[in-house]
């Protein structure tokens, strides 16, 4: 559950679906290129004793600084996300589009558990919302799906906000880690699925291969 802080904006439903994927998430919020706060979510079971709704702000726009000026680096034009632990937080700062940022704030364990897919997904949503048209990238573009599995828990059909469409002959493949479940599906042979730890569904289309 979240808390209600303000009246939300189409942008609070990723954010507010960000914060639910990983238990060590306290909240996200999307800033603009100057820092200024465009819309947040802040989880109900956040610490009660802090203030996390002003706390998430004041670390957006300072993350959107440090984002923006590691960028202009040359030896770090590509990089995308920032990861920063402390003692007692974690905070992570991901490129969303033209200067914006997503920000999220929670427990030192925050890092290692808060999945890349989870914050390209967040970031897509975000984007779409807005009309922005993202830069091409050879990295996938994830999106958060709903899956409709057999008793077996395999994918039979895969929903999202752009896509509608039967996952038959899928075939689990051998995951890099043991605690995801990838799937090659016949019929869309550059289509990626994965099923995180957490339980949520991912899908991506890898970009076409060029020559």
């Amino acid at each position: 559950m979240m808390r209600a802080t303000q009246t939300p904006s189409a942008f609070a439903a990723p954010l507010a679906a960000l914060c639910e994927l990983a238990d060590a998430v306290h909240a996200a919020v999307l800033v603009d290129d100057e820092g200024e706060r465009v819309d947040h979510a802040v989880l109900a079971s956040a610490p009660a004793h802090d203030d996390v709704q002003h706390a998430v702000a004041l670390a957006g726009a300072h993350l959107q600084i440090v984002l923006r000026d590691t960028r202009a680096a040359a030896a770090f034009r590509a990089a995308t996300t920032l990861w920063i632990a402390t003692s007692e937080r974690a905070f992570v700062a991901h490129h969303v589009h033209a200067g914006y940022v997503l920000a999220v704030m929670g427990e030192p364990s925050l890092v290692g558990t808060l999945s890349h897919r989870s914050l390209g997904a967040c970031a897509a949503a975000i984007a779409r919302e807005a009309g922005w048209r993202m830069a091409m990238s050879d990295e996938p573009v994830w999106e958060r799906a709903r899956v409709r599995t057999d008793s077996a828990g395999h994918p039979l059909e895969i929903v999202t906000d752009t896509k509608n469409m039967p996952a038959l002959h899928a075939h689990e493949l051998r995951p890099p880690r043991s605690d995801e479940r990838r799937y090659r599906i016949d019929h869309e042979p550059r289509l990626e699925l994965v099923r995180e730890s957490s339980g949520a569904w991912f899908v991506a289309e890898k970009p076409p291969q060029t020559t």
